[in-house]
């Protein structure tokens, strides 16, 4: 599949998401503020960042499937992990903005109704989650995609959140009001957890953490004949799009013509026992005892 395609495809994913994540995030705060129910109000805000995530993600993505150009020679997928970021820094200010709901119902804000309407409510959306937390993690893994994968993980945050919602209108209805402002601090508890788990996904990226094993590298590139042995196997960028570096040394008695054959031989083996790979540098050096050198 090409990238273009990949970019496309998982466009299509974003489309359908974003319609079902607007039709949950209004229900549930029209439901949740004829009822005075906070926490249904706050699992709605959430939702509607999962809308706007989506909307991020369409417009991001755009740029990020992109093929290489001389402004970026190594392709425009860390806008995709700068997409995915954004995510979290609107996970922790929805999180402080239903913290601060749930201090103003303790202080006395209010009384959930917990109708049967906001029952209902809750339930019809949270098997619209579930699916969707299901779809976006299915095609996330299907098209290696960073943002659907973190997108997923923020909607089935919201799954947790609806849960919590579904407990706290319950308990409401014994007399219990207190567990309406507890559940929208459990909301944004979990709120708080996906955006740091997004945030560290997305700086693995920027900062360039290793993305595959060196020995396994290492073992295919010293099974060619001439090669002595490798040092210096770096490897950076996307579970599908590995970058990779790799010094090499050759026996000082090879041709440039043959350590260059013997490099692009390595090169082919490396693509077609790891097909994640983009990009491969061969760093080819003689390898002269020190005693020889000195």
């Amino acid at each position: 599949m090409t990238l273009e395609e990949r970019g496309r495809q998982t466009r299509l994913v974003l489309w359908l998401t974003l319609g079902l994540n607007v039709v949950v995030a209004t229900a549930k705060v029209i439901v949740g503020t004829l009822t005075a129910t906070l926490s249904l109000v706050a699992d709605g805000f959430h939702s509607f960042l999962d809308g706007s995530n989506n909307v991020i993600g369409l417009v991001t993505l755009s740029f990020a499937h992109r093929p290489p150009d001389e402004d970026h020679q190594y392709g425009h997928r860390k806008f995709e992990v700068l997409a995915s970021m954004a995510i979290s820094v609107l996970l922790f200010a929805s999180a402080v903005k239903i913290l601060t709901a749930s201090w103003e119902r303790f202080r006395g804000g209010g009384v959930p109704e917990a109708s049967w309407a906001s029952i209902a409510t809750a339930l019809v959306t949270l098997g619209v989650n579930l699916f969707v937390t299901k779809y976006e993690a299915r095609k996330g893994r299907e098209l290696h995609s960073l943002f659907l994968i973190a997108d997923s993980r923020h909607t089935l945050s919201d799954v947790f959140a609806t849960i919590g919602v579904l407990i706290a209108i319950l308990l409401s209805r014994t007399g219990l009001t207190w567990a309406d402002p507890v559940a929208a601090v459990g909301i944004a508890g979990v709120i708080v957890v996906a955006g740091y788990r997004i945030l560290m996904s997305g700086l693995d990226v920027v900062a360039d953490r290793k993305v595959m094993d060196a020995g396994a590298i290492e073992t295919v590139a010293a099974s060619f004949p001439g090669v002595r042995h490798c040092a210096r196997v770096r490897t950076r960028g996307f579970e599908d799009a590995v970058f990779l570096d790799i010094t090499i040394h050759l026996d000082p008695s090879l041709s440039l013509q043959e350590a260059h054959d013997l490099c692009d031989s390595i090169e082919s083996d490396l693509h077609r026992r790891f097909p994640q790979i983009a990009d491969i540098v061969i760093h080819p050096e003689p390898d002269i005892p020190e005693s020889a050198a000195s």
